[in-house]
């Protein structure tokens, strides 16, 4: 079936964590359709994925609905009973906390919908989502070949992930995929896909391209990681047991260490030194039953250093 080919490539060709994908076959009725996307909307934190195949239908303003296992037709007043709206769909999206959100209909009518102000059909969002990427498969009739188990949009869109294309870049983005789809859906004279797309999320990477060789050279599986402690603390800031691996500020700390001097340093070797004043820096592990010294630099039982200081110019 193709539900099973597309998770299969989803599985297979882009990555996706089998546990991380949510298939709902034949869903019953509206009420569980937008139950499962708004569960899904609120759980996705990083990139959400939503793709439906099946029937669109317009209802008396043209607004898009999408059919459930018990639809046949839509009643004026109780269409939202009847299937899931698009606004419904749109709402429960626009609310994940998801960076990237991938809509992708293969239906009837669903190249109707526009993204943006000013559309004659209730559209997405009057407030800007990050990084949502809208693709219809047609905006009149979608078509499925009888003698096949997939539907044309979603069809071309397997093979593509699967097959690669020559012309695509390697890896294969989302707008780099669309493209390749697009292409195939042209060449064998099907209804063509719209695409819509705010913010940056076309970048986004999908999947290897199959069709384009390897760069000489280039390894075609990661390397494993290289034995011991990575040089990059990420957010947790660096240790003085990190002195080793903490390089690239050398100027500013000697104009630092200068001005500490000057200030430390009386001008008369007959005066005492400056009162300790300005600035803490740890220098080693502090210990909570012991209060910092007021000896500058050299003391390093405590802790803690108390070392004067007075603003500077810029350091770099």
């Amino acid at each position: 079936m193709g539900h099973r080919a597309l998770r299969t490539a989803l599985i297979e060709r882009c990555g996706v964590p089998p546990e991380q994908i949510r298939g709902e076959l034949d869903p019953p009725d509206a009420r569980f359709m937008a139950q499962a996307v708004a569960e899904e909307a609120q759980n996705a934190d990083s990139v959400l994925l939503v793709h439906f195949v099946g029937h669109g239908l317009l209802d008396v303003d043209g607004e898009l609905y999408l059919a459930a296992r018990a639809t046949d037709r839509l009643t004026p007043g109780l269409a939202a009973h009847q299937a899931l709206s698009f606004a419904a769909l749109r709402q429960a999206l626009t609310s994940s906390r998801a960076a990237s959100i991938v809509l992708l209909l293969d239906c009837c009518f669903s190249g109707r919908p526009v993204l943006g102000h000013g559309a004659s059909v209730p559209a997405f969002s009057t407030e800007p989502t990050p990084g949502l990427y809208f693709v219809g498969s047609a905006e009149q009739l979608a078509l499925a070949s009888s003698d096949s188990e997939r539907t044309a949009f979603t069809g071309a869109l397997i093979d593509v992930l699967e097959e690669g294309d020559p012309r695509g870049p390697h890896p294969m983005t989302l707008d780099s995929v669309y493209d390749a789809v697009f292409r195939v859906m042209r060449e064998r004279q099907l209804p063509l896909p719209r695409r819509q797309a705010e913010g940056l999320v076309g970048n986004l990477v999908l999947a290897p391209n199959p069709a384009v060789a390897t760069p000489e050279g280039a390894p075609e599986t990661p390397a494993p990681p290289t034995p011991g402690r990575s040089p990059y603390p990420g957010l947790n800031p660096y240790a003085p047991d990190d002195a080793r691996l903490f390089h690239g500020r050398e100027r500013m700390v000697a104009r630092l260490l200068a001005a500490l001097r000057e200030e430390t340093e009386p001008s008369d070797p007959g005066e005492p030194p400056a009162p300790p004043h300005g600035l803490w820096i740890l220098v080693g592990p502090p210990d909570p039953a012991r209060r910092p010294c007021s000896t500058p630099v050299s003391c390093t039982g405590c802790g803690m250093a108390r070392l004067p200081v007075r603003p500077a110019g810029p350091c770099c």
